[in-house]
């Protein structure tokens, strides 16, 4: 954002300076030509009668220098003659001169102006000339030109505010547009700087804030739903030890709760697991960990959960990863977990290192996930129609999705040669890994 502004100035900058510099040349340009020319009407009188003087006095003979001397000075201009072959080497324009009887010039200059005329008299050309300097006429000029150079810069202020002033209309729309509940409303990014900047973050703030609402109504629908279930159960549980007529059934019925306030415990832990990863954003407690003693501590203690499963490794020896171990190993449980949920009877756990990844591939040999829904099972809270007989709130992979993200890993979800669901743990195999980029 600072190097979106930057430019914005540089820019502001260069082209405010291009545009006092092209009010020069056109104030210049304007004024020089208008005043050369009442500059000229002002003197041609003057030098008329001059010359007219002079010509009388030379009886329409040739100028001699007595009476050049003479006059020379008289009327603030100096006296000479010139020959032809002296005047074409002064580049005068003779056909003119021939034709008109006269030229006059006149070049103005920041302090004063330079006025010399030619006049034809027989074989001879008189030229008169003198520096002229007039303070009120100067002052005309400079008072023009300084409000000419104002006109063009207030005109050029005008057309830069007004191109941002749009801009900043379009983002301040979709501001007021998105505070009044249009949360799908994303401004176009096809601006220059800073305002595409300006945009793109609003984009990504948007996209945040409407996943962070959607995320929050999946958790309240999941974890209403799905508290339901063990606090009915405890509450029925309760009112049958009411009724209770030995011991051995009273033990039973508090077994029971046992059981559901354990599921209440699991979905808590869950809960405040998913919300740790995503709502602190703590950096994972990097380490190198060897990954077969956690994946086969993680088989031992989950598989013998499901009696009905059998599970099957395939742990390739001595392959170490860079991770959270904490972390890590709750990734894994989950995976497995999930397995054995959905399993008919075998899951499969195999560790690989595959195109500069480490991969922990979980498989089961259930119903799988169909392709179009493997998206939607990284949400949290949700869950595929036939898993809503399975214990859980929806809430296994995307804590494992989470830690990923925290890794800067992958989560790859694919058919399993099993007939179920393959779901691949992918951690980068760099000795040192980079800190994730924060969203």
């Amino acid at each position: 954002m600072y190097y979106a502004s930057n430019q914005m100035f540089k820019r502001l900058f260069f082209y405010s300076a291009a545009a006092f510099i092209c009010s020069i040349f056109i104030a210049v340009i304007l004024l020089d030509t208008n005043y050369v020319d009442i500059r000229v009407q002002e003197e041609k009188p003057i030098l008329e009668g001059i010359y007219s003087v002079i010509n009388k006095q030379a009886q329409e003979g040739p100028i001699s220098n007595d009476v050049l001397n003479y006059w020379s000075g008289q009327f603030g201009y100096e006296l000479d003659v010139l020959t032809v072959q002296q005047a074409e080497d002064l580049e005068v324009d003779l056909v003119q001169l021939s034709r008109a009887g006269s030229i006059i010039e006149l070049v103005s200059g920041w302090t004063q102006d330079s006025v010399t005329a030619y006049y034809q008299h027989g074989e001879q050309i008189l030229v008169m000339s003198k520096m002229h300097v007039d303070k009120q006429a100067y002052l005309l000029y400079w008072q023009s030109l300084l409000v000419t150079i104002l006109t063009v810069l207030a005109l050029f202020v005008y057309c830069y505010v007004h191109m941002h002033k749009k801009y900043i209309k379009r983002l301040l729309n979709a501001y007021e547009a998105y505070g009044q509940g249009k949360l799908s409303l994303r401004v176009p990014t096809e601006m220059p700087a800073p305002y595409s900047v300006l945009a793109s973050h609003f984009n990504t703030m948007a996209e945040k804030i409407e996943s962070l609402l959607e995320e929050h109504q999946h958790m309240l629908n999941g974890i209403s739903h799905d508290l339901k279930t063990p606090l009915a159960r405890l509450r029925f549980a309760l009112d049958m030890t009411r009724s209770c007529n030995s011991a051995e059934e009273y033990r039973e019925t508090i077994q029971f709760m046992d059981e559901d306030l354990d599921a209440l415990d699991e979905l808590l832990d869950d809960w405040f697991l998913y919300v740790g990863l995503n709502a602190a954003r703590r950096e994972p407690k990097i380490q190198v960990c060897r990954l077969e003693s956690i994946v086969n501590k993680v088989v031992s203690r989950s598989v013998p959960a499901y009696s009905q499963i059998n599970a099957l490794a395939h742990i390739v020896p001595d392959i170490e990863v860079n991770a959270d171990k904490k972390l890590l190993k709750r990734a894994i449980e989950n995976l497995v977990n999930n397995a054995c949920k959905f399993a008919s009877s075998t899951i499969r756990v195999s560790t690989r290192c595959c195109d500069g990844y480490v991969c922990i591939d979980v498989e089961d040999d259930g119903a799988g996930i169909p392709e179009d829904k493997r998206a939607a099972v990284l949400k949290p809270f949700l869950r595929l129609d036939s898993s809503r007989n399975i214990p859980g709130i929806g809430l296994g992979l995307s804590i494992v999705a989470s830690i990923l993200n925290s890794h800067n890993g992958k989560l790859e979800i694919c058919d399993s040669p099993l007939g179920g669901a393959k779901i691949t743990l992918m951690l980068p195999s760099e000795k040192k890994l980079t800190k994730p980029k924060s969203s």
